[in-house]
């Protein structure tokens, strides 16, 4: 489980196209946690600030938040509404039961947080896609059993099951179990392949299951340099 606390922040169009800047960035910040990351992403007239960590690595969400948003340059001065807290399955697509009689779970209480970043909107939507159709299905031949409901299980397999491994592969490699996150955010966001991946992952161009081919080369310099072997200059040092 995961434990994420943000607040929408009302700054205004011209304060979010300011923080934005001409490149339309938005940012990630690693080393906030041992386990987990922070982020400012801007809206059409706010700021969606937030933190998440590992739960069994978190001590204090408020302290963690509060922490996080002190030293973001652009927030000082900026009133701060009471954040929301919210939990976030990761990796319990694998293990969690989503069908039985009559029942069809989809989002959250399937498991359908991707574990490397814990999107879930996509997910759950598609999932609810899928669960409607099912459901549509089941009045039609008038099944509300578990074994006529698992093709909605098997829908979802198909439809997204895949990126999910591969996302809790690359999770498992971060922080997951290494709680390395902060490591491997300086190493990686020197590479601007890892740029295009990660903005890929974020809007919908590239699936989880193409990013393991597409950086092998770039975990292999990375495990070198944790080693202590030395990796070509362009890549940034490992602290």
């Amino acid at each position: 489980m995961a434990y994420a606390i943000e607040s929408e922040v009302q700054v205004g169009e011209t304060s979010v196209h300011r923080f934005m800047g001409e490149e339309r960035y938005f940012d990630v910040y690693f080393g906030i946690s041992p386990a987990g990351y922070g982020w400012v992403f801007p809206k059409d007239d706010h700021l969606t600030v937030g933190v998440g960590c590992r739960l069994s690595k978190l001590t204090s969400g408020i302290e963690l938040f509060n922490s996080f948003v002190r030293n973001i340059a652009e927030l000082r001065g900026v009133e701060i509404p009471s954040p929301q807290a919210h939990l976030i399955p990761l990796g319990g697509a694998v293990h969690v039961p989503v069908v039985a009689d009559r029942v069809l779970l989809a989002g959250d209480s399937a498991g359908f947080a991707e574990p490397l970043l814990g999107e879930g909107i996509y997910f759950a939507v598609n999932g609810g896609q899928i669960a409607a159709e099912v459901a549509q299905e089941a009045c039609h031949a008038q099944r509300f059993d578990t074994e006529f409901l698992r093709r909605y299980e098997q829908r979802c397999e198909d439809a997204f099951s895949i990126d999910f491994k591969a996302a809790f592969r690359l999770a498992k490699a971060s922080y997951l179990e290494n709680y390395d996150m902060d490591r491997i955010g300086r190493f990686f966001f020197s590479d601007e392949k890892f740029h295009e991946c990660m903005i890929g992952l974020m809007d919908g161009s590239i699936r989880h299951r193409d990013v393991p081919a597409r950086l092998a080369w770039l975990y292999f310099k990375y495990r070198l340099a944790k080693l202590g072997f030395p990796v070509p200059t362009n890549d940034a040092p490992i602290p």
